[in-house]
C-alpha cells in the first residue's frame, strides 16, 4: 500500500460485500421447512430458490473476477504482486463458472428427494 498499489484484500472484501448485498446469504437452511406433508408444495419452491441463489452467487463472483481482471490490465498492482493476482483472478473465474454450471449440494438433495418420493 505504501507504493500506491491497491491491495488484493480490498477487492476481496468488496466482492464479499457485493455478494452479501445481492444474495443475502442464508445461514439457516431452507431445507428445515420440509416435511412429508408439505413436500409436494415446498419442493418446487425450494428448488427455484436454491437455483436463484446459485445464479446470483455465480454472477457476483464473475463480476468480481472481471473487476480484478480490469485492475490487472490497468497496472493497478505492482510487478511483485502481479503473478499472485493472476492466479487469484483465474481461481475466482473458475469458482464463478463452476458454481454457475454445477448444482449445489442442497439442489442435489432436493433432486434426490423428488426422485425418491414424488416420482415413485
Amino acid at each position: 500500500m505504501r507504493d500506491g498499489s491497491v491491495s488484493g484484500m480490498n477487492y476481496l472484501f468488496f466482492g464479499f460485500s457485493l455478494y452479501s448485498l445481492l444474495a443475502k446469504p442464508v445461514y439457516r437452511s431452507y431445507l428445515t421447512s420440509l416435511n412429508q406433508d408439505n413436500l409436494s408444495t415446498q419442493l418446487p419452491i425450494l428448488k427455484k430458490r436454491y437455483k436463484h441463489l446459485r445464479v446470483v452467487q455465480s454472477v457476483s463472483t464473475l463480476v468480481s473476477a472481471v473487476w480484478l481482471s480490469y485492475l490487472l490490465t490497468t497496472d493497478t498492482f505492482d510487478e511483485n504482486n502481479r503473478p499472485v493476482m493472476i492466479g487469484v483472478v483465474s481461481q475466482v473465474f473458475s469458482m464463478g463458472v463452476t458454481s454457475f454450471f454445477f448444482k449445489r449440494s442442497e439442489e442435489l438433495y432436493l433432486d434426490r428427494l423428488e426422485n425418491d418420493y414424488l416420482i415413485n
